[in-house]
């Protein structure tokens, strides 16, 4: 299993990538993402779907491989009334 690095941990349901790039594609498995027990806010691979490249949403507080991205230049999104900034650090 490997973290992804997307997330839906700003506001649930709105899924977007830790990088800040921009959520333009999916690949969940059926029925996912489901949240289940209120504590799925991480994207995962490499698990018991099939095929296992098919996505799920996790605990983050499991440890697991991840999988790195470039960063991506600054990015600011706004769902609904609530804005989110992505930075690089040089």
């Amino acid at each position: 299993m490997t973290w992804l690095g997307g997330h839906d941990a700003v506001l649930e349901g709105i899924w977007m990538w830790t990088d800040g790039s921009p959520w333009d594609y999916t690949n969940w498995e059926t029925d996912k993402p489901d949240d289940v027990a209120k504590e799925e806010n991480c994207l995962m691979i490499n698990y018991d779907a099939h095929p296992p490249t098919f996505w799920n949403d996790y605990p983050e507080h499991n440890k697991l491989d991840y999988i790195c991205a470039k960063d991506a230049p600054p990015v600011s999104l706004t769902f609904g009334s609530f804005l989110y900034k992505c930075t690089s650090q040089q």
